[in-house]
């Protein structure tokens, strides 16, 4: 808004709208003549490739022009999409950054001055940034007096929706001058899950990724992990229900300021899967 007043009127589509819109616009986009009834795919189907391929357009901050001479018909209906959205006075999320980092990437001045220099730039979950968010990352690190990102490219999941893991592996020579800390204790897992998840990692990455060396957070506390199987649901329950009587009362150690009680009720917490 602050950059363009018009956007003010706007309204935001998530990736449900935004597939909702597409619905509405059927045949306005040309989806039935363009791609269905060429062979790529049933309504539904059409539906959701559409919706990906225009977030991953702005994602990446590919060129519509670009996507048309690989594939004429859906460069058409992406760029009907462009038009219509425009038109209609909505927006959504990916288009949203995308013209935010075109914008500051050619140093466009109405964009610069409508973003207020951050004094500290943090971004969490970095490995699964996308071109056009690092774009937006960049352009405001000019602005700002530091620049902290947070992640694991391990865990990069989201390659598929644009994600480019090269930028959390790449940072340090990036920013040259940058402290790296790395976070290797776990808190969550026992030794044997964090050894055989590093090896696996170890073994299915190699050189291509962050060294780690991560190890576990070893406890007094009390471990009974086990699988049990049982005849039917009557006797599951009974089972369950006879190991949280025999539970309580047992001496129990409170982190915050050592004092021991009994365990209770309270305490209790049953994970269970719905099943049909």
């Amino acid at each position: 808004g602050e950059m363009d007043a018009r956007y003010r009127q706007f309204e935001v589509l998530d990736d449900n709208r935004l597939k909702l819109y597409l619905i509405s616009r059927y045949g306005q986009l040309g989806l039935w003549e363009r791609l269905q009834q060429t062979g790529r795919g049933r309504y539904f189907q059409v539906i959701g490739e559409v919706a990906n391929a225009w977030k991953l357009v702005n994602d990446e901050m590919l060129d519509i022009d670009a996507v048309s001479e690989h594939d004429a018909d859906l460069g058409a209906v992406l760029r009907e999409l462009e038009t219509a959205m425009d038109r209609d006075c909505f927006i959504d999320f990916s288009l949203m950054i995308r013209r935010v980092a075109d914008a500051l990437a050619t140093g466009d001045p109405v964009a610069c001055a409508a973003l207020s220099p951050p004094p500290h730039l943090h971004v969490d979950e970095y490995q699964d940034v996308n071109p056009a968010q690092e774009t937006l990352i960049r352009a405001m690190r000019a602005l700002s007096q530091t620049l902290f990102v947070c992640g694991d490219d391990d865990q990069a999941l989201y390659g598929w929706r644009g994600a480019d893991v090269s930028n959390i592996l790449e940072f340090a020579s990036r920013y040259p001058d940058a402290a790296e800390h790395t976070l290797a204790r776990n808190f969550r897992s026992t030794p044997a899950i964090v050894e055989a998840a590093d090896s696996f990692v170890v073994a299915e990455l190699g050189p291509s990724r962050l060294p780690k060396d991560p190890q576990a957070d070893v406890t007094d506390e009390p471990r009974d992990l086990r699988r049990v199987w049982f005849g039917d649901r009557a006797e599951e329950a009974d089972w369950v229900a006879e190991r949280i009587d025999a539970l309580l009362g047992s001496a129990y150690r409170e982190k915050d300021d050592g004092r021991i009680r009994g365990l209770t009720p309270a305490d209790v917490a049953i994970l269970m899967r719905s099943t049909r």
